[in-house]
């Protein structure tokens, strides 16, 4: 299953290019769509995120609204379009946090069993640039990518990575048809399977 068809929802982000997100795989059902629908939202902020608020963090827990219904009016905008509210979590409490919000989930509805959080690193355009046989550049754009993430408590069969490749000739536009794509793929990327 692709991982843009299993119902997620967003949960919360750092900085500008880390949004971390909660994905329920149980309610993936192949003939509908990946919507969560009100009443689940509503279930997850009410009964599962709210309370994993008040007791991971009871400083905060005046802060956040006291129901779906409420968040959800308090970020609709006048173009009836949404911006929510944020709230930081310290760093020191995000593992208590997400292992309490997980347990809450799979405690709450059989459905809502087997939820977990991706975290979904975006990069800029033209964020990472570098010379692609040079080990200290590739170093260098792979530990500013990650700077938010602890790399020693990876397990990199975990991961999906989508890398994005400019490929250029200085002076030229370079361009290639569709159906040379694979063969492009083999030859710029040799160790790579699956293609």
């Amino acid at each position: 299953i692709a991982m843009h068809k299993i119902p997620n929802v967003p949960l919360g982000k750092v900085q500008q290019r880390h949004v971390v997100r909660i994905f329920l795989p149980r309610l993936y059902s192949a003939d509908s769509a990946t919507l969560i629908s009100q009443e689940d939202l509503a279930l997850i902020y009410d009964l599962c995120l709210r309370p994993t608020l008040a007791e991971v963090l009871p400083e905060f827990a005046d802060r956040a609204p006291t129901s779906y219904a409420a968040a959800y009016t308090q970020s609709r905008t006048r173009s009836r379009g949404l911006a929510f509210n944020t709230l930081d979590v310290p760093w020191n409490r995000l593992e208590e946090l997400g292992a309490t919000l997980l347990a809450k989930l799979q405690a709450q509805k059989p459905e809502f069993r087997d939820t977990y959080f991706v975290h979904e690193l975006w990069g800029t355009k033209g964020g990472t640039i570098h010379d692609g046989e040079n080990d200290w550049e590739r170093h260098m754009a792979f530990q500013d990518m990650f700077e938010h993430v602890e790399i020693d408590e990876l397990n990199p069969q975990d991961w999906l990575v989508d890398v994005t490749l400019t490929i250029g000739v200085e002076g030229h536009v370079t361009t290639w048809r569709e159906s040379c794509h694979q063969d492009l793929l083999r030859h710029l990327m040799p160790l790579a399977s699956n293609w």
